[in-house]
């Protein structure tokens, strides 16, 4: 098991990363699912894994990923198609 701490660092992570390549994500939780709100200002209007929102992270003694490809899928949709530099 994980250490709360760095559980909470996963989710920095997660967002610090996206920030830097120009992806700008909103959280919102309800414990213990941890929602995308909003990526690039578009609000995310599917649900997975919980009822009420798209949960990206679960929170129970320590974080974890719901999906990690469900996830970065949705993601890579809601940012449209990107020019890919060599």
């Amino acid at each position: 098991m994980t250490h709360p701490y760095n559980s909470t660092r996963l989710i920095d992570k997660f967002v610090r990363r996206l920030n830097k390549i120009g992806i700008i994500v909103d959280l919102s939780a309800n414990y213990p699912w941890i929602y995308l709100q909003q990526i690039n200002g578009k609000f995310i209007t599917e649900t997975y894994a919980a009822n009420h929102g798209f949960a990206a992270f679960f929170y129970v003694n320590y974080a974890k990923f719901s999906d990690r490809r469900v996830v970065f899928k949705l993601i890579r949709d809601y940012c449209g198609k990107r020019k890919i530099f060599t």
